[in-house]
């Protein structure tokens, strides 16, 4: 942790940040330390860019005098949608991540071997992100997820209770399934916002997971102990249920991120059609 701490004054900010913010000369110093022969390459759109923004400034200098950057991601139709099923997905995943982690006296006797087990199978998951990002792109991938994820929890209820290691091994394949949602999440969630509201995306959706992680505990102990399976049954079916709404989301993969709210217009939108057209990307 600290090692990642002192690389923030070493890194370079981003420059599609800074451009979307109107500081187009620290972007182009950034880019010809990255690449030494951006300095001769003919920028044509240079000052559209610039014009761009300030007009964006302009037309929203008012809105946010009065108006917060979190007021933004809810200024639309298609942001307010995007934002909620955002939050939803942030939400399940907390709640399902900590679940598994606190639900183990009632899968398995040892719990160090469920907390071992659930360690290794989390650094599996999170190795397999990127092959699967590759693969599916990041809806598929986020909505499959999310569906195997909340039909393992369900599953849990056809098994006795007595049968311990298969009760551990569903398990197991659910936290593979929670815990590389969480990190693809992170990706597709940020790529669903305009550059200049892309981190208030992100963190609020971040912060309502840790509303998620906060019930946890609570709906373990109470739900727990009235029905072994109940709290594994609600992230089951909050799980099925976010996995449907991702498939409104558009994909993101291989597409222009915007850079402004304005840009959202040229971007493809929250709809239900979204869910008729899945494709497997190479």
């Amino acid at each position: 942790m600290f090692g990642l701490l002192i690389q923030c004054w070493f890194l370079p900010e981003s420059p599609k940040w800074l451009m979307s913010r109107g500081k187009t000369n620290k972007a182009w110093m950034v880019m010809t330390k990255l690449l030494p022969s951006a300095n001769d390459m003919i920028v044509d759109n240079d000052n559209q860019t610039e014009k761009k923004i300030e007009k964006s400034k302009m037309n929203q200098g008012k809105l946010m005098e009065f108006l917060s950057t979190f007021t933004s991601l809810f200024s639309t139709c298609d942001l307010f949608a995007k934002t909620a099923i955002s939050f939803s997905c942030g939400f399940a995943c907390g709640l399902s991540y900590y679940v598994i982690a606190l639900n183990g006296d009632s899968i398995t006797a040892d719990r160090y071997i469920y907390v071992a087990s659930n360690g290794v199978v989390e650094g599996l998951a999170y190795l397999s992100t990127v092959p699967l990002l590759m693969i599916f792109g990041r809806k598929q991938a986020v909505s499959g997820l999310f569906f195997a994820s909340g039909v393992l929890q369900v599953s849990l209820l056809l098994i006795p209770q007595n049968k311990a290691n298969i009760l551990l091994l569903v398990t197991l394949l659910g936290k593979f399934c929670v815990s590389a949602e969480f990190s693809v999440c992170l990706l597709y969630i940020s790529e669903l916002y305009p550059t200049t509201i892309r981190n208030t995306g992100l963190g609020t959706s971040f912060t309502v997971s840790q509303i998620g992680s906060i019930i946890a505990p609570y709906l373990v102990e109470l739900l727990g102990a009235k029905a072994w399976y109940g709290p594994s049954m609600v992230c089951g079916i909050l799980g099925i249920f976010v996995s449907s709404l991702v498939l409104m989301l558009p994909e993101t993969k291989g597409t222009v991120l915007p850079d402004t709210l304005e840009d959202m217009t040229n971007t493809n939108s929250v709809k239900v059609s979204n869910c008729c057209f899945v494709t497997v990307t190479s």
